[in-house]
């Protein structure tokens, strides 16, 4: 019998402050917003009717050609461009699907200009505590839990209680679960896979089987943690959100709430005035994020702040704790330089690193920070969670 204990080992950032979630219906959107304790720090849109080709998405697609210069199978998946499956390792294994055939896939980059969606057959599906990987049989755990005897303690756990037929990754959330809700997401996620697959059996091809990443389904399966209240201002997805809730985090089912009137207007959230690429701090003193192609820089400004050696650092301080925040909540990804009012100390550098990296730590998405370089500029790199905000609005 696996033990029913919590993990003895430290809380995670998210287990010291409340968290609230309000999602609001527009005209094309579905609009998420996540508050940490009072700070807005993530916001989510989906384009309904443009989850077609959404990264993760898994569907029922129908072949239509195979080019055999590319070694690649082109998939319809029901968008306007067909989806592009590589084939050689598939090859190797199986007959190459005949033209009109259905094919099970997921989406795992977004098609983007004149290419279509690179497509997959190894299916990852994620639940609350794992990710279930149906095509490898293997048990992993999350490269974000470092603590080595946590580790092992997941890992005789993730062996033991693997589900057949089927391979799991334990997610960092693990190290604060008890065993039993693991294995609980486990069983759940085992479930979800089970009814896509018998989807799969009875729609016709080309289809959508199951839309990963919906703000309902985001809410419940990765904001859950320390989740106090969800406020969802349309029945239709407040229908949604209970559903998620129920599969992935059933207790926290009487903290979802419908109430018609418009989330974003009554806690005073305007997306544009969010999203602006100057964002002043405390004592005068702002941030200009300009985000470019392959790199983002913020700028650190002083403003009307004094330039001695203390107040430098404690606009710093300041600064790092927000571009922190605004990384997350614009979902920028790739390279990012933050250039910080200049510091002549070792010391007050890296206490600024610190402080960064303590502010991103209920980060979902994983940030690699380099440190600084001779010039004076943070570098760090982070990974886009969803198509970012930004980008759904402009559509």
């Amino acid at each position: 019998m696996a033990n029913t204990a919590a993990s003895p080992f430290r809380l995670s950032i998210c287990d010291l402050m409340n968290r609230k979630i309000l999602i609001t219906r527009r005209e094309e959107e579905d609009i998420l917003a996540l508050f940490e304790d009072t700070a807005l720090v993530e916001i989510i849109a989906d384009t309904r009717g443009d989850g077609l080709c959404a990264s993760g998405n898994i569907y029922l697609g129908r072949v239509q050609r195979y080019d055999k210069s590319l070694d690649s199978l082109f998939v319809e998946i029901g968008g306007k461009k067909a989806g592009i499956l590589p084939m050689p390792k598939f090859v190797q294994q199986y007959d190459i699907p005949r033209q009109g055939e259905p094919i099970l896939v997921q989406v795992a980059r977004e098609g983007f200009g004149t290419k279509g969606a690179r497509l997959t057959r190894s299916v990852t599906l994620p639940g609350r505590y794992v990710v279930l990987t149906p095509s490898e049989a293997r048990a992993k755990v999350s490269h974000k839990i470092t603590d080595e005897e946590v580790r092992r303690r997941l890992l005789s756990l993730a062996d033991k209680e693997k589900p057949q037929d089927a391979g799991w990754i334990l997610r960092s959330g693990c190290a604060n679960a008890s065993d039993n809700d693991i294995t609980e997401s486990a069983r759940q996620t085992l479930a979800l896979w089970k009814r896509i697959q018998a989807r799969a059996e009875t729609l016709k091809p080309p289809c959508l089987l199951f839309k990963q990443d919906s703000p309902a389904m985001i809410a419940a399966r990765d904001l859950s943690d320390g989740l106090t209240e969800s406020v969802v201002d349309n029945a239709e997805v407040y229908a949604e959100c209970a559903d998620a809730f129920r599969l992935f985090a059933k207790e926290l089912l009487p903290t979802v709430r419908l109430d018609e009137s418009d989330a974003f207007i009554a806690n005073g959230i305007d997306i544009e005035e969010t999203l602006k690429t100057r964002v002043p701090l405390v004592g005068g003193s702002n941030i200009l994020i300009e985000e470019c192609e392959t790199l983002t820089a913020i700028d650190v400004n002083s403003g009307a702040s004094h330039a001695d050696s203390g107040n430098i650092l404690k606009v710093n301080l300041l600064a790092a704790r927000e571009a922190a925040r605004q990384l997350r909540l614009r979902d920028i990804g790739g390279v990012i330089m933050i250039d910080f009012i200049d510091m002549d100390s070792d010391e007050d550098r890296q206490k600024v690193t610190d402080e960064f990296k303590l502010a991103s730590a209920s980060d979902r998405s994983k940030i690699i920070v380099d440190g600084f370089t001779k010039r004076g500029l943070l570098e760090l790199a982070r990974k886009t969670l969803v198509r970012p905000v930004r980008e759904v609005l402009r559509r």
